[in-house]
């Protein structure tokens, strides 16, 4: 039986979210009782773009992983309705 748990956790993200804030150069969410983001305040400028490419290669090639696990998935299920 599903329960109604998760309505307690997108009232929870949804409150979590409104006291957070976008940082503008490491584009993180942080407290928006902090002055200065704590993720970049310390790293220089090369330093960061680095980290930020990094991130990014990262993150596409989990959406590329996950494009081809669902055709994978997609071309199995077809086979198995043919046999």
């Amino acid at each position: 039986m599903l329960g109604f748990g998760w309505i307690r956790y997108v009232a929870e993200m949804i409150t979590r979210r409104s006291r957070q804030k976008l940082c503008k150069r490491c584009r993180l969410l942080y407290e928006k009782s902090f002055a200065y983001c704590p993720h970049c305040v310390d790293i220089g400028d090369s330093k960061l773009k680095t980290l930020l490419k990094k991130r990014k290669r990262l993150l596409g090639g989990l959406g590329t992983g996950m494009l081809v696990a669902s055709l994978v998935i997609t071309l199995l299920l077809l086979t198995a309705k043919f046999i």
